[in-house]
């Protein structure tokens, strides 16, 4: 479909589609090309890792050594521009790193030796940001960029993230205006059926595609849409504005991989139709419940479910992310008793519940590093984290791994006024203070999501089958063309497994010649190649 016929589809003025048709932007794309398909992501924050005096931009680049360019094809390093708050993602100026990080210089050299992914935040922008303030002030251009009339809405039937006022009052040169605010009070939503806010977020997605920038995760894409009489969720119409932007783009030779911050099965098709990769939310959950409880049920569950989707694998899977444990879309993986078990463990080991209802007492997440549910123990704890890793790297999809699961990283302590979910966001305030036993525990994961690289079977189209399931062990195949690799997990912490594999196969990791038996060690595992 031609870029004209797709902005017809929301638009009726003809000088506006005729205003997106024409849009050049003014800068040039880069020349280099995006490496697909997506084999693996190390998610970082742009300060995860600092040393007094240096740019934390700095710092990152030469934490990232040879391991990690081993490992990883694509850096998500989370929002680096100018912002006020939410951990990065309340951006008021996209154009402007913030000067404790670096420069664009320092984004130009990591993005020598990945593929960079950075947050286009597409719902909202600070309360500070200067199309607000020119709002508040009353220029006229910008009088129509925020949404102010959330009245003539159905608030309670608005399905969203957060229990904050929708609509929250600004005082503006004409007096005090309710304008939209879906996130927090201080995060103002755009207004998507102004066209001048599509052309001015397409200006910013070429400005960050010229700049090193490869592929553009969509942060709360979501809600991008509001409907009078609907959810204001997922509408058709945010999927068609991010297929005109993507169309724009495409026209002026920007040819940007698209993440969405959707759920491959939660009801953003109308989204994900129009992105690259979407994430697979309700992976984390049955990953973390196996590992919490030592139980495989809940993986298997999951690996039973994706068996039966073939062909559909343009997805992204995690053990955790810079935010907490989101359950929602975990149903029908957990059960209510399961559910209840995994709140429960977090409970016990210091992590947060987060009540979507205080009266119902629903629990939408868990906040917290994840990896704290694991164990008590530290040794138990990181066996765990390694067979967490080795079970996403093996598992359909794309696998995306955050830094501080792989360091094992302690809580961060919050004050008042920060969010449950800065507890996950822990930072190594001297890089050159991390521990020989913490950067054993990386090298050791770093190994193996490096090897899942060069493993065919390993690729996200491979086709994946439960073979053997039992309380404590497990076993499921990956599949592609002639060969077969199957992954077996032990999660007993006492009693090694003998198990008799359904063909020859051989250690993968270690060959050690072919066998039909085999033995796996407490919390261990094995990739086996069938001969």
């Amino acid at each position: 479909m031609r870029l004209a016929e797709i902005a017809a589809l929301l638009y009726d003025n003809p000088q506006d589609i005729d205003s997106l048709v024409t849009w050049s932007p003014d800068v040039s794309p880069d020349k280099t090309n995006i490496s697909k398909p997506l084999s693996s992501i190390l998610c970082v924050y742009p300060d995860h890792v600092r040393s007094a005096g240096i740019p934390s931009l700095q710092v990152l680049n030469n934490f990232l050594d040879e391991s990690f360019t081993r490992s990883f094809s694509c850096l998500h390093i989370l929002p680096f521009f100018q912002s006020t708050g939410d951990g990065g993602f309340e951006i008021s100026d996209y154009r402007k790193i913030r000067a404790s990080l670096g420069c664009w210089a320092d984004i130009e050299t990591i993005g020598q030796r990945f593929d960079l992914m950075c947050d286009l935040v597409l719902n909202h922008v600070s309360n500070r940001h200067p199309w607000f303030e020119a709002f508040q002030a009353g220029e006229a251009h910008y009088q129509d960029y925020f949404i102010t009339d959330g009245d003539k809405y159905d608030l309670t039937l608005l399905a969203r993230p957060r229990k904050s006022p929708v609509l929250s009052s600004y005082p503006t040169a004409v007096g005090e205006i309710k304008v939209w605010t879906t996130y927090a009070q201080s995060q103002i939503d755009l207004n998507y059926q102004s066209v001048k806010v599509v052309l001015e977020i397409a200006e910013l997605a070429a400005f960050l595609l010229s700049s090193r920038i490869k592929l553009l995760r969509l942060d709360a894409v979501a809600f991008i849409w509001k409907r009078v009489g609907s959810s204001c969720a997922n509408l058709p119409e945010a999927g068609q504005i991010i297929r005109l932007i993507k169309a724009m783009l495409d026209n002026n030779a920007f040819h940007p991989g698209l993440i969405a911050e959707t759920d491959f099965s939660y009801g953003a098709e109308s989204i994900n139709t129009h992105v690259d990769y979407c994430y697979r939310y309700d992976f984390a959950p049955s990953l973390t419940h196996t590992l919490a409880t030592r139980t495989t049920r809940a993986l298997a569950r999951w690996l039973s479910r994706v068996s039966g989707e073939r062909g559909a694998y343009e997805y992204i899977t995690f053990i955790s992310t810079h935010d907490g444990l989101y359950l929602r879309p975990q149903q029908p993986i957990l059960t209510p008793d399961e559910l209840a078990q995994l709140v429960s463990l977090a409970i016990r080991r210091g992590n947060h519940p987060v009540y979507k209802n205080a009266d119902t007492g629903d629990v939408y997440e868990i906040a917290g590093p994840v990896h704290a549910l694991y164990a008590d123990e530290r040794t138990t704890r990181r066996k765990l984290i390694v067979l967490g890793v080795a079970v996403t790297a093996s598992c359909p999809g794309i696998p995306m791994f955050y830094l501080n699961t792989l360091l094992d990283a302690p809580y961060l302590v919050r004050t008042a006024e920060d969010s449950l979910r800065t507890t996950n966001r822990y930072v190594f305030e001297d890089v050159n203070g991390i521990s020989a036993e913490d950067r054993c525990l990386l090298e050791t994961c770093l190994d193996l999501i490096a090897f899942r690289k060069t493993e065919f079977s390993f690729q996200a189209d491979a086709t994946v089958e439960v073979i053997y399931e039992s309380e404590n062990v497990l076993c499921y195949a990956r599949k592609k063309e002639n060969r077969t690799v199957y992954t077996v997990i032990n999660l007993s912490s006492q009693k090694s497994a003998d198990l008799d594999m359904p063909e020859p196969v051989e250690d993968l990791m270690i060959p050690a010649g072919v066998t039909n038996r085999v033995t796996v060690k407490p919390l261990s595992f094995l990739w086996l190649l069938a001969r």
